[in-house]
């Protein structure tokens, strides 16, 4: 909770301070309605596997003499693996989306669903740990930077050295201070 310290420290504006807040926030955190989908899903997911083992195990029991229920055995069997299969598959495309989101708020992208639409998720892979490869949100920046928030800079000075120059909002106090106060 460093930043929030440094925060109240460097900013005495009310109404900053809390958009400043809000945005560490949304760019930190997710939401808890969306990590509750992703729970539920995953709670989802294991139940239909556990059901499915269940299955095939009682099917496995009572079929060990018949062979019709050899071939109904296996039939469903090959089902289950491929419906296994596609509930992995679904499972870790949440989680690459969610992933995607995640990073999309860290940049400070101001809408989710115009920016996926510009990513190619076909290139996007999540690794084991959680990170990302082959998602180029500085590249997107460039091209569509109207998509995400950036730190606003102005021109500065009359002072001919610095005339032209763009600063950001700190590099204006510090200048006002040296022209006001000699410092």
């Amino acid at each position: 909770m460093n930043w929030l310290k440094e925060l109240f420290e460097s900013e005495t504006d009310n109404q900053k301070i809390e958009q400043k807040i809000v945005e560490k926030l949304k760019s930190d955190y997710v939401a808890k309605s969306d990590y509750d989908v992703v729970v539920q899903t995953k709670q989802a997911l294991e139940g239909q596997i556990q059901q499915r083992d269940t299955d095939i195990q009682a099917l496995k029991e009572s079929a060990k003499d018949n062979a019709d229920l050899q071939a109904e055995y296996q039939k469903l069997e090959k089902k289950y693996k491929a419906d296994t299969a596609n509930l992995q598959k679904q499972y870790l495309e949440s989680r690459k989306n969610s992933a995607v989101d995640i990073a999309i708020m860290q940049a400070k992208g101001r809408n989710l669903k115009a920016i996926k639409a510009l990513i190619d998720m076909e290139k996007v892979t999540l690794k084991e740990d959680g990170s990302i490869d082959g998602l180029d949100l500085d590249a997107l920046k460039q091209s569509d930077g109207y998509l995400f928030d950036v730190e606003t800079t102005k021109r500065v000075g009359s002072n001919s050295q610095q005339q032209g120059e763009f600063h950001t909002s700190a590099d204006l106090k510090s200048q006002i201070e040296h022209s006001v106060f000699g410092e």
